[in-house]
């Protein structure tokens, strides 16, 4: 089970990373969302509205950060 575990964690953190080069060159949520999208593979163990939910989290933190 540790190296299925393994995978899984590092597939997550290469979609977060993905997510951190990209999010700052959309200009909407929903550009973001539809730009991301190609890397939502990397996380087969969640449902589409979980990720849509972090991804709308992830995007709202981001510009609040900016000061937008």
């Amino acid at each position: 089970m540790g190296k299925l575990k393994n995978h899984l964690i590092g597939l997550e953190d290469e979609f977060w990373a993905e997510v951190n080069n990209i999010i700052g060159c959309c200009e909407t949520l929903p550009e973001f969302c539809n730009t991301i999208w190609e890397y939502r593979e990397l996380l087969p163990m969640h449902t589409d509205a979980h990720v849509m939910e972090n991804l709308e989290v992830a995007w709202n933190d981001y510009w609040q950060e900016k000061g937008h």
